[in-house]
């Protein structure tokens, strides 16, 4: 990717949540629901001390009979409160998985598939990341080990360094790829298939995070790349809108 499409600082990014976690509406809603929920439940407590039973009104008066559940009825109204406050909080903070892109412009495929066929692994290629924190605080990621794959068989790596990712921002990583070479039969199908233009790459990463406050978590990211992403056609612009992430600086839409 070339320099101006490569953020050198974390930028901060508002993106929409896609269920419940970390989302103010839902924060919102499910505090007043829980708070509305138990403060029902005393009204009907009151109604049950002050009501008639059996057709009966009950001997002791309703004034006398509720102060005896005084203490009762401020507990349970304060922690009705408590609860959807504390409800709120956990969906907002709760920990999401970091989400990232692949936002290289071009991987040179041609090339990559020519020296692997001579035997050539020193090629010098890099592959560029985005990473979106989607939390509401602070996360670290430890060092991860990504994967390029072909049909299954891992042929590249690159490494992507421990790091502390802002809250709800977006950070640019261009890593290097080491490849390693592939039995013969599935170098002459790689070279087959980007003839054909109808080359398919896997990027993939198992990530081990922490959101501050919470424990550590797991995640899995993989990206299918399609030689056809890269080629270059009259309506380029368009593709560039729809095979590129949002994320990315220089093709989100």
């Amino acid at each position: 990717s070339p320099p101006e499409c490569i953020r050198s600082t974390a930028e901060p990014y508002n993106g929409k949540h896609r269920g419940v976690a970390g989302s103010e509406g839902w924060a919102v809603a499910l505090s007043i629901l829980f708070f509305l929920g138990t403060a029902s439940s005393i009204v009907f407590i009151r109604k049950t001390f002050c009501g008639k039973k059996s057709g009966k009104v009950n001997k002791v008066s309703c004034p006398q009979k509720f102060v005896l559940y005084s203490k009762l009825y401020i507990t349970t109204l304060l922690a009705s409160a408590l609860l959807g406050m504390t409800t709120g909080l956990l969906v907002y903070y709760w920990p999401q998985d970091p989400q990232f892109a692949h936002c290289s412009k071009s991987l040179d495929l041609g090339g990559i598939v020519g020296n692997l066929i001579i035997g050539d692994v020193n090629i010098a290629r890099n592959i560029h990341l985005t990473l979106y924190n989607p939390n509401h605080r602070d996360m670290n990621l430890k060092e991860t080990l990504g994967a390029l794959e072909y049909k299954g068989e891992q042929f590249g790596t690159f490494l992507v360094p421990e790091l502390t990712a802002e809250s709800r921002t977006l950070m640019d990583g261009v890593m290097d790829v080491d490849f390693t070479l592939l039995e013969d039969e599935s170098l002459l199908q790689m070279a087959r298939d980007y003839s054909e233009n109808d080359l398919t790459l896997t990027v993939r990463m198992d990530i081990d995070y922490k959101v501050k406050g919470f424990g550590g978590s797991e995640a899995k990211w993989v990206k299918t790349i399609e030689s056809s992403d890269f080629e270059e056609t009259e309506s380029s612009d368009e593709k560039d809108k729809s095979s590129y992430s949002r994320f990315c600086k220089c093709h989100g839409s």
